[in-house]
């Protein structure tokens, strides 16, 4: 919802609005409303718990292999490995 939300604002430059490259401000919001949505939950099951801390673990490896792409000019191989 949040890059529809960006796509439509009006005062923002297009590789803003359409850069759906750019994920770690994407990334943060999604890590912020998962955490909001459990503290609010009364009652939180435990596969749904599992399936969180899954998300939160391919979440920050894809942050360390985009920062490790672009900024350290990692190879595939080195991507694959760190996945691993």
């Amino acid at each position: 919802m949040q890059i529809a939300i960006t796509q439509e604002l009006t005062g923002l430059p297009e590789f803003r609005r359409f850069g759906t490259s750019y994920t770690a401000y994407v990334e943060g919001w999604a890590l912020y409303s998962e955490e909001t949505w459990e503290r609010k939950s009364a009652s939180y099951e435990s596969l749904q718990r599992l399936r969180r801390l899954q998300d939160e673990m391919l979440r920050a490896i894809r942050l360390v292999v985009d920062t490790g792409l672009h900024s350290k000019r990692w190879t595939r191989e080195q991507v694959v490995q760190f996945f691993q």
